[in-house]
Protein backbone atom coordinates (compact mmCIF):
# COMPACT_ATOMS: atom_id res chain seq x y z
CA UNK A 1 0.00 0.00 0.00
CA UNK A 2 1.22 3.50 -0.61
CA UNK A 3 1.52 6.20 1.67
CA UNK A 4 -1.27 8.83 1.98
CA UNK A 5 -0.41 11.98 2.97
CA UNK A 6 -1.65 15.93 2.64
CA UNK A 7 -2.01 18.03 -0.48
CA UNK A 8 -0.24 21.27 -0.92
CA UNK A 9 -2.89 22.92 0.49
CA UNK A 10 -3.70 20.58 3.65
CA UNK A 11 -7.24 20.60 2.55
CA UNK A 12 -7.47 16.81 1.39
CA UNK A 13 -5.37 13.30 1.62
CA UNK A 14 -4.23 12.02 -1.49
CA UNK A 15 -2.01 8.78 -2.29
CA UNK A 16 1.99 9.49 -2.57
CA UNK A 17 2.85 9.55 -6.08
CA UNK A 18 4.32 6.08 -7.02
CA UNK A 19 8.35 6.13 -7.69
CA UNK A 20 8.47 5.57 -11.05
CA UNK A 21 11.80 5.79 -13.38
CA UNK A 22 11.56 8.71 -15.40
CA UNK A 23 15.06 9.80 -16.85
CA UNK A 24 17.74 7.88 -18.65
CA UNK A 25 19.63 7.63 -15.16
CA UNK A 26 16.91 5.81 -14.24
CA UNK A 27 16.86 2.85 -17.06
CA UNK A 28 18.45 -0.07 -15.22
CA UNK A 29 21.19 -1.43 -17.47
CA UNK A 30 20.10 -4.96 -17.80
CA UNK A 31 17.27 -2.78 -20.05
CA UNK A 32 19.71 -1.24 -22.14
CA UNK A 33 21.49 -4.31 -22.93
CA UNK A 34 18.20 -5.93 -23.70
CA UNK A 35 18.17 -3.90 -26.92
CA UNK A 36 21.19 -5.83 -28.41
CA UNK A 37 18.31 -8.75 -29.17
CA UNK A 38 17.60 -5.64 -32.09
CA UNK A 39 19.33 -6.29 -35.28
CA UNK A 40 21.19 -3.19 -36.83
CA UNK A 41 18.48 -2.18 -39.93
CA UNK A 42 19.98 -2.39 -43.41
CA UNK A 43 18.93 0.63 -45.78
CA UNK A 44 17.54 0.33 -48.95
CA UNK A 45 16.29 2.39 -51.53
CA UNK A 46 14.49 1.30 -54.60
CA UNK A 47 16.39 -1.21 -55.85
CA UNK A 48 19.06 -1.92 -53.31
CA UNK A 49 20.52 -2.88 -50.17
CA UNK A 50 23.31 -0.52 -48.12
CA UNK A 51 25.69 -0.96 -45.71
CA UNK A 52 24.44 1.37 -42.65
CA UNK A 53 27.91 2.24 -41.25
CA UNK A 54 29.66 2.98 -45.00
CA UNK A 55 27.02 3.05 -47.44
CA UNK A 56 27.97 0.45 -49.56
CA UNK A 57 25.71 -1.44 -51.51
CA UNK A 58 25.75 -5.23 -49.86
CA UNK A 59 26.87 -8.31 -51.43
CA UNK A 60 24.61 -11.02 -50.60
CA UNK A 61 23.44 -9.23 -46.97
CA UNK A 62 27.73 -9.10 -46.41
CA UNK A 63 28.77 -5.70 -46.74
CA UNK A 64 32.72 -6.26 -48.02
CA UNK A 65 33.98 -2.95 -46.79
CA UNK A 66 33.05 -3.34 -43.10
CA UNK A 67 33.31 -7.03 -42.86
CA UNK A 68 29.49 -7.32 -41.34
CA UNK A 69 26.91 -9.46 -41.92
CA UNK A 70 23.35 -8.24 -41.64
CA UNK A 71 19.54 -9.53 -41.62
CA UNK A 72 18.38 -8.04 -44.85
CA UNK A 73 14.78 -8.30 -44.11
CA UNK A 74 15.54 -5.32 -40.81
CA UNK A 75 15.57 -2.59 -43.37
CA UNK A 76 15.14 1.27 -43.21
CA UNK A 77 13.90 2.67 -46.25
CA UNK A 78 15.27 6.20 -48.12
CA UNK A 79 14.18 8.18 -50.89
CA UNK A 80 17.78 8.90 -52.21
CA UNK A 81 20.92 7.28 -50.63
CA UNK A 82 23.24 10.10 -52.14
CA UNK A 83 21.85 13.34 -50.78
CA UNK A 84 20.38 12.30 -47.15
CA UNK A 85 22.51 13.64 -44.13
CA UNK A 86 21.47 11.48 -41.85
CA UNK A 87 18.45 9.11 -40.52
CA UNK A 88 17.02 7.08 -37.80
CA UNK A 89 14.75 4.64 -36.53
CA UNK A 90 13.09 3.62 -33.21
CA UNK A 91 12.84 0.52 -31.54
CA UNK A 92 11.05 -0.47 -27.91
CA UNK A 93 11.49 -2.61 -24.89
CA UNK A 94 9.24 -3.12 -22.39
CA UNK A 95 9.55 -4.70 -18.99
CA UNK A 96 7.61 -4.66 -15.99
CA UNK A 97 8.36 -3.29 -12.70
CA UNK A 98 5.86 -3.99 -9.09
CA UNK A 99 5.56 -1.12 -6.77
CA UNK A 100 4.31 -2.73 -3.27
CA UNK A 101 2.54 -4.64 -4.94
CA UNK A 102 1.70 -1.68 -7.79
CA UNK A 103 2.27 -2.83 -11.62
CA UNK A 104 4.26 -0.48 -13.68
CA UNK A 105 4.99 -1.35 -17.35
CA UNK A 106 7.27 1.06 -18.67
CA UNK A 107 8.10 1.48 -22.56
CA UNK A 108 11.87 2.19 -22.89
CA UNK A 109 12.80 3.97 -26.63
CA UNK A 110 15.75 3.50 -28.43
CA UNK A 111 16.41 6.46 -31.26
CA UNK A 112 19.52 5.24 -33.10
CA UNK A 113 21.17 8.08 -35.58
CA UNK A 114 23.27 7.62 -38.30
CA UNK A 115 24.99 10.15 -39.95
CA UNK A 116 25.75 9.41 -43.69
CA UNK A 117 29.57 8.84 -44.31
CA UNK A 118 29.65 10.58 -47.77
CA UNK A 119 28.69 13.52 -46.44
CA UNK A 120 30.05 14.37 -42.91
CA UNK A 121 31.51 12.67 -40.54
CA UNK A 122 30.76 9.42 -39.93
CA UNK A 123 29.14 8.01 -36.95
CA UNK A 124 26.07 6.74 -35.35
CA UNK A 125 24.76 6.95 -31.59
CA UNK A 126 21.76 5.40 -29.57
CA UNK A 127 19.75 7.83 -27.21
CA UNK A 128 17.13 6.22 -24.50
CA UNK A 129 14.65 7.59 -22.44
CA UNK A 130 11.46 6.44 -20.53
CA UNK A 131 8.43 6.82 -22.94
CA UNK A 132 5.81 5.93 -20.94
CA UNK A 133 5.45 4.39 -17.58
CA UNK A 134 1.62 2.57 -17.59
CA UNK A 135 0.64 2.11 -14.09
CA UNK A 136 -1.75 -1.02 -14.40
CA UNK A 137 -5.13 -1.32 -12.53
CA UNK A 138 -7.98 -4.20 -12.42
CA UNK A 139 -10.12 -1.24 -14.50
CA UNK A 140 -7.45 0.06 -17.23
CA UNK A 141 -3.83 1.81 -17.69
CA UNK A 142 -2.96 5.42 -17.05
CA UNK A 143 0.34 7.36 -18.20
CA UNK A 144 2.17 8.28 -14.99
CA UNK A 145 4.15 10.23 -17.58
CA UNK A 146 1.75 11.56 -19.53
CA UNK A 147 -1.85 12.81 -18.20
CA UNK A 148 -3.29 12.48 -21.44
CA UNK A 149 -3.07 8.73 -21.55
CA UNK A 150 -5.75 6.78 -19.48
CA UNK A 151 -8.15 4.31 -21.12
CA UNK A 152 -10.04 1.18 -18.96
CA UNK A 153 -10.00 -2.09 -20.12
CA UNK A 154 -14.06 -1.55 -20.80
CA UNK A 155 -13.16 1.56 -23.41
CA UNK A 156 -10.10 -0.67 -25.10
CA UNK A 157 -12.54 -3.54 -25.24
CA UNK A 158 -15.56 -1.11 -27.27
CA UNK A 159 -12.58 0.38 -29.63
CA UNK A 160 -11.71 -3.25 -30.61
CA UNK A 161 -15.06 -4.16 -31.40
CA UNK A 162 -15.97 -1.37 -33.64
CA UNK A 163 -12.36 -1.36 -35.17
CA UNK A 164 -11.55 -4.47 -35.67
CA UNK A 165 -7.89 -3.31 -35.25
CA UNK A 166 -5.47 -3.70 -32.57
CA UNK A 167 -3.05 -1.33 -34.31
CA UNK A 168 -4.63 1.67 -34.58
CA UNK A 169 -5.58 1.38 -29.98
CA UNK A 170 -1.61 0.38 -30.07
CA UNK A 171 -0.65 3.50 -32.21
CA UNK A 172 -2.82 5.24 -29.78
CA UNK A 173 -1.03 4.47 -26.63
CA UNK A 174 2.81 4.26 -28.01
CA UNK A 175 2.55 5.97 -31.48
CA UNK A 176 3.60 3.33 -32.61
CA UNK A 177 1.78 -0.18 -33.94
CA UNK A 178 4.72 -2.65 -34.59
CA UNK A 179 5.33 -5.46 -32.45
CA UNK A 180 8.58 -5.38 -29.63
CA UNK A 181 10.52 -7.48 -27.16
CA UNK A 182 9.32 -7.58 -23.68
CA UNK A 183 11.98 -7.92 -21.04
CA UNK A 184 11.29 -11.35 -19.52
CA UNK A 185 13.73 -12.09 -16.62
CA UNK A 186 11.59 -10.53 -14.03
CA UNK A 187 8.27 -11.66 -14.75
CA UNK A 188 8.33 -13.88 -11.33
CA UNK A 189 7.42 -10.09 -9.48
CA UNK A 190 3.87 -10.34 -11.06
CA UNK A 191 3.01 -13.39 -8.92
CA UNK A 192 1.34 -11.73 -6.49
CA UNK A 193 -0.19 -8.80 -8.48
CA UNK A 194 -3.25 -8.32 -10.53
CA UNK A 195 -1.41 -10.50 -13.26
CA UNK A 196 -1.55 -13.57 -10.52
CA UNK A 197 -3.58 -15.76 -12.89
CA UNK A 198 -2.43 -14.96 -16.06
CA UNK A 199 0.53 -17.13 -16.09
CA UNK A 200 2.65 -14.80 -17.86
CA UNK A 201 5.76 -15.98 -16.03
CA UNK A 202 5.64 -19.55 -17.54
CA UNK A 203 6.02 -17.89 -20.80
CA UNK A 204 9.38 -16.69 -20.59
CA UNK A 205 10.31 -19.13 -23.29
CA UNK A 206 7.95 -18.29 -25.61
CA UNK A 207 7.99 -14.79 -25.06
CA UNK A 208 11.85 -14.77 -25.27
CA UNK A 209 12.19 -14.48 -28.89
CA UNK A 210 8.80 -13.66 -29.69
CA UNK A 211 7.89 -10.07 -30.19
CA UNK A 212 4.66 -8.57 -28.78
CA UNK A 213 2.33 -5.60 -29.56
CA UNK A 214 1.59 -3.56 -26.34
CA UNK A 215 -2.04 -4.51 -26.28
CA UNK A 216 -0.66 -8.32 -26.02
CA UNK A 217 0.51 -7.80 -22.75
CA UNK A 218 -2.32 -5.25 -20.86
CA UNK A 219 -5.36 -6.46 -22.55
CA UNK A 220 -5.49 -9.69 -23.69
CA UNK A 221 -3.83 -11.24 -20.28
CA UNK A 222 -6.59 -9.13 -17.72
CA UNK A 223 -9.29 -8.68 -19.85
CA UNK A 224 -9.43 -11.78 -21.88
CA UNK A 225 -11.43 -14.58 -19.59
CA UNK A 226 -10.13 -17.16 -21.92
CA UNK A 227 -6.71 -16.49 -21.69
CA UNK A 228 -5.84 -18.16 -18.70
CA UNK A 229 -7.06 -21.42 -20.46
CA UNK A 230 -5.62 -21.07 -23.29
CA UNK A 231 -2.06 -20.99 -21.52
CA UNK A 232 -3.00 -23.79 -19.81
CA UNK A 233 -3.19 -25.72 -23.27
CA UNK A 234 -0.36 -24.18 -24.60
CA UNK A 235 -2.23 -21.93 -27.35
CA UNK A 236 0.01 -19.26 -26.71
CA UNK A 237 -0.29 -17.50 -30.27
CA UNK A 238 -3.93 -17.68 -29.53
CA UNK A 239 -4.06 -16.31 -26.70
CA UNK A 240 -1.53 -13.11 -27.45
CA UNK A 241 -3.89 -12.94 -30.38
CA UNK A 242 -7.93 -13.28 -29.32
CA UNK A 243 -8.97 -9.71 -28.64
CA UNK A 244 -13.04 -10.02 -29.70
CA UNK A 245 -14.30 -12.20 -27.42
CA UNK A 246 -17.49 -12.80 -28.85
CA UNK A 247 -16.37 -14.20 -32.06
CA UNK A 248 -14.35 -16.42 -30.06
CA UNK A 249 -16.52 -17.26 -27.23
CA UNK A 250 -19.70 -17.83 -29.43
CA UNK A 251 -18.74 -18.85 -32.91
CA UNK A 252 -15.20 -20.80 -32.59
CA UNK A 253 -15.60 -22.81 -29.49
CA UNK A 254 -17.28 -26.25 -31.44
CA UNK A 255 -14.34 -25.67 -33.93
CA UNK A 256 -11.76 -25.80 -31.50
CA UNK A 257 -13.41 -29.01 -30.22
CA UNK A 258 -14.04 -30.35 -34.03
CA UNK A 259 -9.92 -29.50 -34.64
CA UNK A 260 -8.23 -29.43 -30.86
CA UNK A 261 -5.62 -31.80 -32.01
CA UNK A 262 -4.46 -29.77 -34.70
CA UNK A 263 -4.65 -26.16 -33.32
CA UNK A 264 -2.55 -27.31 -30.43
CA UNK A 265 -0.13 -29.03 -32.69
CA UNK A 266 0.40 -25.96 -34.43
CA UNK A 267 0.08 -23.52 -31.91
CA UNK A 268 -2.08 -21.24 -34.62
CA UNK A 269 -3.23 -17.58 -33.70
CA UNK A 270 -6.29 -15.96 -33.68
CA UNK A 271 -6.62 -14.72 -37.47
CA UNK A 272 -4.93 -18.34 -38.36
CA UNK A 273 -8.48 -19.67 -36.41
CA UNK A 274 -10.56 -18.04 -38.33
CA UNK A 275 -8.88 -19.02 -41.32
CA UNK A 276 -9.69 -22.52 -40.28
CA UNK A 277 -13.28 -21.42 -40.01
CA UNK A 278 -13.66 -20.66 -43.24
CA UNK A 279 -11.90 -22.42 -45.36
CA UNK A 280 -12.67 -25.68 -43.22
CA UNK A 281 -9.00 -27.11 -44.49
CA UNK A 282 -6.48 -28.58 -42.10
CA UNK A 283 -3.41 -27.57 -44.37
CA UNK A 284 -1.21 -25.03 -42.13
CA UNK A 285 0.14 -23.58 -45.48
CA UNK A 286 -3.57 -22.97 -47.12
CA UNK A 287 -4.32 -21.49 -43.40
CA UNK A 288 -1.17 -19.31 -43.44
CA UNK A 289 -1.79 -18.17 -46.99
CA UNK A 290 -5.30 -17.23 -45.97
CA UNK A 291 -4.82 -15.68 -42.69
CA UNK A 292 -3.26 -12.42 -43.57
CA UNK A 293 -6.90 -11.70 -46.01
CA UNK A 294 -9.69 -12.84 -44.09
CA UNK A 295 -12.03 -9.41 -45.08
CA UNK A 296 -10.45 -10.35 -48.53
CA UNK A 297 -11.23 -14.45 -48.69
CA UNK A 298 -14.93 -13.43 -47.16
CA UNK A 299 -15.43 -11.29 -50.88
CA UNK A 300 -14.34 -14.06 -52.43
CA UNK A 301 -15.92 -16.79 -50.94
CA UNK A 302 -19.27 -14.63 -51.34
CA UNK A 303 -18.31 -14.75 -55.71
CA UNK A 304 -17.74 -18.23 -55.87
CA UNK A 305 -17.72 -22.01 -53.99
CA UNK A 306 -13.24 -21.77 -53.68
CA UNK A 307 -11.19 -24.52 -52.82
CA UNK A 308 -8.16 -22.48 -51.27
CA UNK A 309 -6.04 -25.82 -51.45
CA UNK A 310 -6.41 -25.35 -55.80
CA UNK A 311 -5.87 -21.85 -55.38
CA UNK A 312 -2.70 -21.47 -53.56
CA UNK A 313 -1.30 -23.53 -56.42
CA UNK A 314 -2.01 -20.74 -59.08
CA UNK A 315 -1.52 -17.64 -56.87
CA UNK A 316 0.74 -15.81 -54.77
CA UNK A 317 -0.64 -14.09 -51.39
CA UNK A 318 0.40 -11.03 -52.93
CA UNK A 319 -2.55 -12.10 -55.93
CA UNK A 320 -5.41 -12.55 -53.59
CA UNK A 321 -6.79 -9.12 -54.46
CA UNK A 322 -6.15 -9.31 -58.64
CA UNK A 323 -7.82 -12.94 -58.10
CA UNK A 324 -11.04 -11.12 -56.67
CA UNK A 325 -11.03 -8.38 -59.12
CA UNK A 326 -11.19 -11.54 -61.38
CA UNK A 327 -13.68 -13.15 -60.22
CA UNK A 328 -15.68 -10.09 -60.00
CA UNK A 329 -14.74 -9.38 -63.77
CA UNK A 330 -15.82 -12.75 -64.31
CA UNK A 331 -19.12 -12.68 -63.05
CA UNK A 332 -19.96 -9.15 -64.82
CA UNK A 333 -18.97 -10.98 -68.04
CA UNK A 334 -21.01 -13.91 -67.70
CA UNK A 335 -18.46 -16.63 -67.33
CA UNK A 336 -19.14 -19.74 -65.62
CA UNK A 337 -17.52 -19.67 -61.88
CA UNK A 338 -18.37 -23.45 -61.59
CA UNK A 339 -15.85 -24.13 -63.92
CA UNK A 340 -12.45 -25.06 -62.49
CA UNK A 341 -10.39 -23.71 -65.77
CA UNK A 342 -12.43 -20.67 -65.12
CA UNK A 343 -11.64 -20.54 -61.39
CA UNK A 344 -8.10 -21.99 -61.40
CA UNK A 345 -6.43 -20.58 -64.52
CA UNK A 346 -3.29 -22.03 -65.76
CA UNK A 347 -1.91 -18.97 -66.17
CA UNK A 348 -3.98 -16.76 -63.96
CA UNK A 349 -2.17 -13.11 -64.77
CA UNK A 350 -3.04 -13.37 -68.66
CA UNK A 351 -6.97 -14.40 -67.87
CA UNK A 352 -7.39 -11.87 -65.21
CA UNK A 353 -5.44 -9.03 -67.90
CA UNK A 354 -8.00 -10.55 -70.66
CA UNK A 355 -11.10 -10.16 -68.96
CA UNK A 356 -10.23 -7.01 -68.02
CA UNK A 357 -9.20 -6.12 -71.37
CA UNK A 358 -12.97 -7.86 -72.33
CA UNK A 359 -14.59 -5.47 -69.53
CA UNK A 360 -13.24 -2.44 -71.16
CA UNK A 361 -14.03 -3.73 -74.87
CA UNK A 362 -17.64 -4.45 -73.72
CA UNK A 363 -17.89 -0.98 -72.34
CA UNK A 364 -16.35 0.81 -75.01
CA UNK A 365 -15.08 -0.78 -78.00
CA UNK A 366 -13.45 2.52 -79.17
CA UNK A 367 -11.46 2.69 -76.23
CA UNK A 368 -8.45 1.11 -77.54
CA UNK A 369 -8.85 3.03 -81.21
CA UNK A 370 -8.66 6.60 -79.11
CA UNK A 371 -5.71 5.45 -77.01
CA UNK A 372 -3.98 4.72 -80.31
CA UNK A 373 -4.60 7.98 -81.76
CA UNK A 374 -4.20 10.25 -79.07
CA UNK A 375 -0.73 8.80 -78.35
CA UNK A 376 0.05 8.92 -81.98
CA UNK A 377 -0.44 13.01 -81.41
CA UNK A 378 1.21 13.17 -77.87
CA UNK A 379 4.79 11.63 -79.45
CA UNK A 380 5.95 15.02 -79.63
CA UNK A 381 6.21 15.42 -76.27
CA UNK A 382 9.03 12.25 -75.86
CA UNK A 383 11.93 12.55 -73.92
CA UNK A 384 15.14 10.37 -74.48
CA UNK A 385 18.45 11.07 -72.63
CA UNK A 386 21.51 8.69 -72.45
CA UNK A 387 19.81 5.97 -69.64
CA UNK A 388 16.12 7.07 -70.00
CA UNK A 389 13.21 7.34 -72.64
CA UNK A 390 9.46 8.68 -71.34
CA UNK A 391 6.89 8.55 -74.40
CA UNK A 392 2.79 8.03 -73.66
CA UNK A 393 1.35 4.59 -73.48
CA UNK A 394 0.61 3.45 -76.55
CA UNK A 395 -2.25 1.36 -76.31
CA UNK A 396 -5.04 -0.36 -73.11
CA UNK A 397 -2.68 -3.49 -73.85
CA UNK A 398 0.48 -1.25 -72.76
CA UNK A 399 -1.37 -0.25 -69.89
CA UNK A 400 -2.46 -3.46 -68.50
CA UNK A 401 1.18 -4.75 -69.06
CA UNK A 402 1.96 -1.96 -67.37
CA UNK A 403 0.21 -2.31 -64.69
CA UNK A 404 0.40 -5.92 -63.87
CA UNK A 405 4.49 -4.99 -63.73
CA UNK A 406 4.17 -1.84 -61.54
CA UNK A 407 1.40 -3.77 -59.69
CA UNK A 408 -1.18 -0.67 -59.54
CA UNK A 409 -3.84 0.33 -61.42
CA UNK A 410 -2.63 1.93 -64.19
CA UNK A 411 -4.96 0.19 -66.43
CA UNK A 412 -8.29 2.00 -64.65
CA UNK A 413 -6.96 4.70 -66.38
CA UNK A 414 -7.80 3.50 -70.39
CA UNK A 415 -11.19 5.35 -70.43
CA UNK A 416 -10.21 8.71 -69.23
CA UNK A 417 -6.88 8.63 -71.48
CA UNK A 418 -8.71 7.50 -74.96
CA UNK A 419 -11.00 10.46 -73.89
CA UNK A 420 -8.07 13.08 -73.65
CA UNK A 421 -8.60 13.65 -70.11
CA UNK A 422 -5.82 12.79 -68.55
CA UNK A 423 -2.29 11.29 -70.42
CA UNK A 424 -0.18 8.64 -69.47
CA UNK A 425 3.02 8.09 -69.36
CA UNK A 426 5.72 5.41 -69.63
CA UNK A 427 9.62 6.37 -68.36
CA UNK A 428 12.19 2.94 -69.18
CA UNK A 429 15.19 2.63 -68.47
CA UNK A 430 17.12 1.96 -72.13
CA UNK A 431 19.58 -0.70 -70.95
CA UNK A 432 16.16 -2.46 -70.28
CA UNK A 433 13.48 -0.81 -72.33
CA UNK A 434 10.76 -3.36 -72.17
CA UNK A 435 10.36 -3.26 -68.37
CA UNK A 436 8.27 -1.03 -66.84
CA UNK A 437 10.33 1.79 -64.25
CA UNK A 438 7.85 4.50 -63.75
CA UNK A 439 4.27 5.49 -64.25
CA UNK A 440 3.51 8.84 -64.69
CA UNK A 441 0.13 10.67 -65.38
CA UNK A 442 -0.26 14.05 -67.00
CA UNK A 443 -3.34 16.44 -67.02
CA UNK A 444 -3.04 19.76 -68.64
CA UNK A 445 0.85 19.50 -69.11
CA UNK A 446 1.53 19.19 -65.49
CA UNK A 447 2.39 15.62 -63.65
CA UNK A 448 -0.24 14.68 -61.63
CA UNK A 449 1.13 11.59 -59.87
CA UNK A 450 4.49 9.62 -61.13
CA UNK A 451 5.14 6.34 -59.35
CA UNK A 452 7.25 3.27 -59.26
CA UNK A 453 6.16 -0.33 -59.01
CA UNK A 454 4.13 -1.05 -55.56
CA UNK A 455 2.83 3.15 -55.97
CA UNK A 456 6.22 3.95 -54.56
CA UNK A 457 7.74 6.91 -55.50
CA UNK A 458 10.75 7.73 -57.61
CA UNK A 459 14.18 8.80 -56.49
CA UNK A 460 15.15 12.38 -56.40
CA UNK A 461 17.26 12.39 -59.19
CA UNK A 462 14.22 10.79 -60.95
CA UNK A 463 12.01 13.56 -59.41
CA UNK A 464 14.24 16.30 -61.28
CA UNK A 465 14.51 14.69 -64.51
CA UNK A 466 10.26 14.85 -64.56
CA UNK A 467 10.91 17.98 -63.20
CA UNK A 468 13.02 19.97 -66.12
CA UNK A 469 10.46 17.43 -68.94
CA UNK A 470 7.28 19.01 -67.12
CA UNK A 471 8.37 22.31 -69.00
CA UNK A 472 8.59 20.99 -72.47
CA UNK A 473 5.10 19.51 -72.55
CA UNK A 474 3.43 21.27 -75.06
CA UNK A 475 -0.22 19.71 -76.26
CA UNK A 476 -3.11 21.68 -77.53
CA UNK A 477 -6.06 18.77 -77.57
CA UNK A 478 -7.10 18.71 -81.37
CA UNK A 479 -10.73 18.31 -82.30
CA UNK A 480 -10.33 14.61 -83.82
CA UNK A 481 -12.75 13.57 -85.64
CA UNK A 482 -12.01 10.15 -85.44
CA UNK A 483 -11.59 10.21 -81.61
CA UNK A 484 -15.03 8.63 -80.41
CA UNK A 485 -16.09 10.12 -77.28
Amino acid sequence: MRQLKFDNYFKKIEEEPLPIWNKREDIPEYIIKYFDKYPVRVIFDDIKYYCPFCLKELNDCYCDHCKQQFNKEIYLYVNDINNIKGYQYSDFVFTFDVINDEVILYVIKRVTTYNNPNVSVPFYYHFYKVYRAFHITKKGIKDLLNNNIEMTFAEMHQELQETEEIYILAYDLIDDDESYYLYVDNLDFLKNTIYKYTKLWKLKDYLLDTKVNILNIIYAPLYNQDFEFLIKNKLYNMAFSTFYLEDFNNKLKKLYKDNKEFIIKNNLDYYEFKALELIKCQDLDVIKFVSNNIGLVKDIKELANIDFVKLKNIINEEQLYEYYDYLDMASKLGFNLKDKNILYPKNFIQEHNKAYKQMQLVNDPNIDKNIKKIAKRLEANKYEDKKYVIYPAPSIDSLIEESSMQNNCVRMYASSYSQDKTHIYFMREKSNINKSFVTIEVKNNKIVQARIKNNDLPSQTIENILKSWEKTLKDKKKNDKNVVS
